[in-house]
């Protein structure tokens, strides 16, 4: 999916869209290991209706965890946060990963960390976007984040990275309307191709420097 940058000066008593910018893949933002062995966000859902029901029949967000390695991984120690400045927010209990595997954690707010049962974190997601990060045991590397938030959310439909099973195929990230909590990624040609354009920033007087970028209406591949 295409994103365009856009810095917003101020300028006397006026804003100005500077004439300069440059276009990025979103993946510019997304920062995702390269690491062997760890594990990755590779989809999640902020606003669920009745794509998936956790153990109680309540419609949560979730976040799939993904391990890509060969070997199983263990993923106690690990964190997910919601906040930046937050990043040991939800520990991980001791629960294994196999390899090629994948686990879907809800994002209820309900904080259950029994290793027997679903996990649950102690936040929830927000459809307007934020930050979204898998965070290492050490409380500081990253795995994978969203920074410095998602984009905006719609409701039964997922965000994640495509996983293609083409190798001449580069993974991209995009919305997904027919999620697969739990299960392997399509290509590119299972995401959605919005048709009108959407800025990460409401309209307004900005009185400082800001980014904003836009999805949609540039193709999404």
């Amino acid at each position: 999916m295409n994103i365009n940058f856009f810095k917003l000066r101020r300028c006397g008593h006026r804003d100005t869209l500077l004439l300069s910018r440059s276009l990025f893949w979103f993946l510019a933002t997304v920062v995702v290991s390269t690491l062997s062995g760890q594990p990755v966000i590779t989809e999640f859902m902020a606003s669920n209706d009745d794509t998936i029901q956790d153990e109680e029949g309540d419609s949560s967000d979730w976040i799939e965890i993904h391990n890509p390695g060969s070997t199983s991984l263990s993923l106690q120690g690990w964190y997910l946060t919601d906040d930046a400045e937050a990043k040991t927010k939800w520990q991980f209990p001791a629960v294994n990963l196999p390899a090629g595997g994948y686990l879907v954690v809800f994002a209820s707010d309900e904080d259950r960390t029994d290793p027997a049962a679903s996990l649950h974190t102690n936040f929830k997601l927000n459809a307007g976007g934020e930050y979204l990060g898998l965070i290492a045991p050490d409380g500081m590397s990253v795995a994978t984040e969203f920074s410095a938030e998602y984009p905006s959310q719609s409701t039964d439909i997922s965000y994640g990275i495509t996983q293609p099973s083409d190798p001449d195929e580069e993974p991209v990230w995009g919305y997904f309307p027919s999620p697969t909590p739990g299960a392997h990624n399509g290509g590119s040609g299972a995401l959605l191709i919005l048709d009108e354009v959407i800025f990460s920033r409401s309209s307004g007087p900005f009185t400082a420097d800001t980014f904003l970028h836009r999805t949609g209406a540039l193709g999404n591949h």
